[in-house]
């Protein structure tokens, strides 16, 4: 798991990329957010670190758009 200063640094590189897709899937700013807090509350309960920045990214972008169609 997370400490909270590694947490915070990723939320805030990542932030606004999550919520944009969120947006563009739901067209909806309740939505939206509801989607952004899910995803960052996966993130913070993985407990399975990335290998790389550029995985880590790709995970969140694929967890966001199945989040999203699930919706």
């Amino acid at each position: 798991m997370l400490t909270n200063w590694e947490f915070e640094k990723k939320c805030f590189l990542h932030k606004d990329m999550v919520y944009r897709i969120a947006f563009t899937y739901m067209k909806n700013v309740q939505e939206s957010e509801d989607i952004f807090q899910e995803v960052f509350l996966k993130l913070y309960k993985r407990e399975k670190g990335f290998g790389s920045e550029e995985h880590e990214k790709r995970w969140l972008i694929k967890v966001t758009t199945n989040l999203c169609n699930r919706y």
